[in-house]
């Protein structure tokens, strides 16, 4: 391991308890586990992130299923995409009459679904909407910068009678450190590579892979050198995890542009908020 790599780690080291207490307050907020109904039962999938724009409000997620089907045409082949709600006793809050879109290509690997009134309804009382105060639409990696990779990995679903409870995982990290030519259809005007430890357990002992996670948010946290300093107000969303390669230890995410230039396109009574927000497209 090369000095920039163990510098990296003891900062990470020193910082991810702070991080974690902040992601607390602010981003598991945002966060939510998706599962799809079928035949009778719910069967945990992936991850998403709520998006609120004016008075549009989106799930954010990753497109593949693990078959060949995309999300967006789950319902079609009889799995009925859900949120799992974070508070025992409430049903999963089913994603029907909702509208999906979804990138063609697979590296691209993003589902934008607008919400319905009713289901927006439904979530308020136990999510939060992110805002794009809170979104970072140009980071650069840089070697001295600070992600975190939040959300809800499959081997950390616990069974509790008549129900399935989601654990978040939370992994703070930096830019993938290995050769980027192995990093599979890497394209760095859409992807973000991050490292990502295949030996990384829970506090239970539990080795924890992202699988699970596809559809989280990416966040970055902070430059190195102030990262003790990071608080809710500093996390910004940066991408959406989609990939990650367990023998080459990274986690490839789609960026966050790429999502917000979809929501501009298809959805012009976003257009007049983003400019407020200096975006365009």
């Amino acid at each position: 391991m090369d000095d920039e790599a163990v510098e990296t780690d003891e900062l990470i080291a020193a910082v991810r308890e702070k991080v974690f207490a902040a992601a607390v307050d602010s981003i598991d907020w945002y966060t939510a586990p998706i599962c799809l109904y079928h035949d009778g039962k719910l069967i945990p999938d992936r991850s998403g992130v709520l998006l609120q724009i004016g008075s549009l409000h989106f799930v954010v997620t990753a497109a593949h299923l693990n078959n060949d089907h995309q999300l967006k045409d789950a319902m079609d082949h009889g799995y009925d995409p859900c949120i799992t709600m974070p508070a025992k006793g409430l049903l999963p809050v089913v994603l029907g009459g909702t509208k999906y879109l979804s990138t063609k290509s697979k590296s691209e690997d993003i589902t934008v679904i607008l919400l319905t009134d009713e289901i927006v309804a439904q979530l308020r009382d136990h999510y939060r909407f992110l805002r794009l105060t809170d979104v970072a639409p140009l980071d650069t990696l840089r070697p001295t910068r600070l992600y975190l990779i939040n959300g809800f990995p499959l081997n950390l679903v616990r069974q509790e009678p008549n129900a399935k409870r989601s654990e978040v995982w939370r992994y703070v990290t930096c830019r993938y450190q290995g050769n980027i030519d192995d990093v599979e259809n890497f394209d760095p005007d859409i992807h973000l590579a991050l490292h990502y430890d295949k030996h990384s357990y829970s506090g239970d002992g539990i080795r924890v892979s992202p699988k699970g996670m596809s559809g989280c948010g990416v966040w970055y946290v902070a430059e190195g050198h102030v990262a003790p300093h990071v608080s809710p107000e500093s996390l910004k969303l940066v991408g959406i995890q989609t990939a990650w390669h367990p023998r080459l230890q990274y986690a490839l995410a789609t960026r966050i542009r790429l999502v917000l230039y979809i929501i501009w396109r298809y959805y012009p009574d976003s257009r007049d908020v983003m400019k407020l927000h200096g975006l365009r497209f």
